[in-house]
């Protein structure tokens, strides 16, 4: 929305033309859009994940299919889950219900070294 208008230099200055004015109410816009959404599924999506999802999907993975970034496959993690099982799922808990920064994933490498 163009909100002042200036001559400068015999040159038309459009001011505000790519200025943000704050979020608006879309509402009357997304009215239109039905939704093939019901109640229950909404909620489902706006739960929180689980650590029993977090145990299903890594017992769903080969266990020597693909290695990580610390060399170690899924086998390793099946293996000695007992062991690393607590951090694994605080880490990846706070990743994926927003407590923690996917940026520390760029600042840490965890290295674990089997004996």
């Amino acid at each position: 929305m163009v909100r002042f208008l200036r001559m400068e230099n015999g040159v038309l200055l459009l001011l505000g033309l790519f200025t943000s004015h704050g979020r608006r109410d879309l509402t009357h816009i997304l009215s239109g859009i039905p939704s093939h959404f019901i109640e229950g599924m909404n909620a489902f999506l706006c739960s929180k994940f689980q650590k029993e999802k977090i145990v299903a999907a890594l017992n769903a993975m080969g266990p020597d299919k693909t290695r990580g970034r610390n060399g170690l496959t899924a086998l390793f993690y099946q293996t000695y889950w007992l062991i690393v099982g607590k951090v694994v799922i605080q880490f990846g808990l706070g990743i994926l219900n927003g407590r923690m920064s996917m940026s520390t994933i760029n600042y840490t490498n965890i290295v674990l070294i089997p004996k």
